[in-house]
């Protein structure tokens, strides 16, 4: 079954380490560096992004690549990837719009839904 790939960037992260917030990789359409093993990310066709708070946009993946490690000896306990995507827009199915406000989120900030 398809998936859409979800992704909620922390506003901690933003404002500690200057990364970019929802709205900035909904409007820049390219989320860097987010957790996802590669094949899994690429069997899916839409990408969701959220804050958590209210901001909510879809748009159509392009194209996903591995995000490189930070070091050469970086652990490889979870693998990243960077997506680009275009046709960013607000979600119009209700009931995927309900499933996404109604993730629990928690130290993970990526999460899958079946379509």
């Amino acid at each position: 079954m398809p998936e859409i790939y979800v992704i909620r960037p922390t506003v901690r992260a933003a404002e500690e380490r200057n990364l970019p917030t929802a709205q900035e990789i909904a409007d820049q359409r390219q989320a860097v560096g987010f957790i996802g093993k590669l094949a899994r990310v690429q069997a899916c066709e839409r990408i969701v992004i959220t804050d958590g708070d209210g901001f909510v946009r879809i748009a159509d993946i392009e194209a996903i690549q591995q995000h490189p490690p930070p070091n050469a000896g970086a652990e490889r306990g979870h693998s990243r990837v960077d997506v680009t995507f275009a046709r960013v827009r607000s979600i119009r199915d209700a009931d995927l719009l309900r499933r996404v406000e109604a993730i629990q989120w928690s130290q993970r900030n990526v999460r899958y839904l079946e379509i």
